[in-house]
Order: structure tokens, then sequence, then C-alpha cells
């Protein structure tokens, strides 16, 4: 093996982990914002619904996207270290 190869393995496999883990991390708070939005809606429904509906998206809605978005790049970061890893494995 190369220090070419062995430096690809390194960096692939941080790129893998790291990526994995916040994208583990962002989906996680993804799930806790969905579940505080639904929440609300029960409470809203209970209560008998909002008197005045506010025109465009909502500040939890933006910060979903926000969130999916972070999902994806730190996704992508982690298949990047995959292939990292499978380039310096299949090189010779």
């Amino acid at each position: 093996m190369t220090q070419v190869q062995i430096a690809e393995i390194i960096i692939g496999l941080i790129l893998l982990v790291g990526g994995a883990w916040k994208a583990w991390q962002t989906w996680q708070r993804l799930r806790e914002l969905q579940g505080r939005v639904a929440n609300l809606r029960r409470y809203d429904a209970w209560r008998g619904g909002r008197q005045a509906v506010p025109d465009g998206p909502s500040e939890a809605e933006i910060e979903a996207t926000d969130l999916r978005r972070g999902i994806g790049i730190w996704g992508s970061l982690a298949v990047i270290g995959i292939m990292l890893l499978v380039l310096a494995l299949l090189a010779r």
C-alpha cells in the first residue's frame, strides 16, 4: 500500500464517520422539530384553531428545510468518504 492509499483511507474514514455522525444528529433534530410541530397542531385543534393564519411559511417549516439541507450535505460527505475508501482499496 502506498502513502497515497493510506491517506485516502484515513481521509475516507474521517469523512464517513464525521458525515454520518453529523447527518444522524441533524436527523434527530428534524424528528424532534416534527414532534413539536405535531404537538402544537394537536393543541391548536383542541383549542379551536388559530384566529389569524400568518402568510408564508412558518419558522418551523423554514427550520425543517434547513435541517433537510444539512442532512443532504452531511450525507454527501459520508458518501464521498465511502468513495475514497473504495478507490483506495481498489487501486493497485
